[in-house]
């Protein structure tokens, strides 16, 4: 059972509507503070708890703290308490990960209606940690539920992953041509890369493989499909530019440097402006090279305000510009609503290019 099925319908925190934007900028504006509270209070549970995280594990949480902020701004600003579950299961695979269970995430999630309420006024504290308690009360259920929510890998993409995490390339790239043999590239992209590479941060996100093994394993994958790619036939150019970008603030480029690679061997032109460019020099590069598409990757809840900012300053300076964006499934309908499509693979972003948008 997916975590959604943890929501029931007639269950008001599904239907919440977005808070009062008075609400949401109080709340972004004392996140500093907020996140200094919610750190003191986790450092003093775990100097006087027995079964305290350890300062290894302590340090773990503390630097989740800042993403989390995010993410709850997110969820404030859009009305995505239907979301939270997700980001939660997130969560708890990475504090399992690391030995910490289902108490170790409710204290967290304690510490920060501690802090609401110490630093907030009533009203909007009462609104701000309501998500937050009633996602507490389920903290146990999503832990039970890790094992069966893990995708399992196919033979070729488990062997595919090995090869990267033991630094043999060689093997990795004759893998990969075994796996795709006369097949068409998306057959590489849908059924291996993006598989293996979401499969990386899986393990990286539970402990199971360190910072080292992911730089290595995405690494030795990004010069797998540089090969792969500069060995396909490409399609007769269309002679039109696709731009391809990260949102700003995310530091992690390869899904976008991947579309962008594939995007050239369906004839597109494709302009790759990597990762985590500020907004300004975003949209000043974009309106220089005035490109036919952009296409946005916005890999996590967090990053959904910079999305929405950005896509307001490309509509002011390229209103006729094609816009897409991809995420995770559980914001791509939210993302809709500032661009003209949320293509789920990078077949579907080839197609709506294909067809200015038109279409899901």
């Amino acid at each position: 059972m997916s975590q959604a099925h943890l929501i029931a319908p007639e269950d008001p925190i599904a239907a919440a509507p977005p808070l009062d934007a008075q609400t949401v900028r109080h709340f972004v504006e004392r996140l500093p503070e907020l996140q200094a509270i919610v750190c003191e209070a986790l450092a003093i549970d775990a100097r006087a708890s027995r079964d305290g995280a350890g300062a290894g594990r302590l340090d773990f949480i503390l630097e989740l703290q800042p993403y989390f902020g995010r993410t709850m701004a997110a969820v404030y600003q859009f009305g995505l308490q239907d979301v939270l579950l997700g980001e939660a299961a997130d969560l708890a695979r990475s504090f399992a990960g690391r030995g910490l269970d289902a108490r170790f995430l409710r204290r967290m999630l304690q510490a920060w209606v501690i802090a609401i309420h110490a630093t907030l006024r009533t009203p909007d504290a009462a609104e701000l940690v309501a998500p937050l308690q009633w996602l507490a009360a389920r903290i146990d259920e999503l832990f039970l539920r890790l094992r069966q929510d893990d995708p399992a890998l196919s033979p070729e993409q488990s062997g595919f992953l090995q090869s990267l995490l033991e630094n043999r390339a060689d093997d990795a790239l004759a893998l990969a041509r075994a796996a795709v043999g006369k097949r068409p590239i998306d057959h590489l992209v849908d059924q291996l890369l993006m598989p293996v590479l979401a499969e990386i941060g899986r393990r990286w996100s539970g402990s199971s493989i360190s910072v080292a093994d992911e730089h290595l394993a995405t690494g030795n994958l990004s010069q797998v499909a540089s090969q792969m790619f500069a060995a396909c036939r490409p399609e007769p150019s269309r002679r039109k530019t696709a731009a391809i970008t990260c949102v700003p603030g995310d530091v992690h480029a390869l899904s976008g440097e991947l579309l962008a690679r594939y995007l050239g061997c369906r004839g597109w032109n494709p302009l790759f402006l990597g990762a985590s460019m500020p907004q300004p020099d975003l949209v000043k590069a974009l309106a220089a090279a005035r490109p036919y598409a952009i296409l946005v990757s916005v890999r996590m809840t967090a990053f959904l305000p910079a999305f929405a900012e950005l896509a307001g300053a490309v509509r002011d300076a390229l209103p006729a510009t094609l816009l897409l964006a991809g995420g995770p499934a559980r914001i791509g309908a939210l993302l809709g609503r500032w661009c003209d499509g949320v293509p789920a693979t990078f077949a579907q972003a080839h197609a709506l290019l294909e067809r200015g948008g038109r279409g899901a």
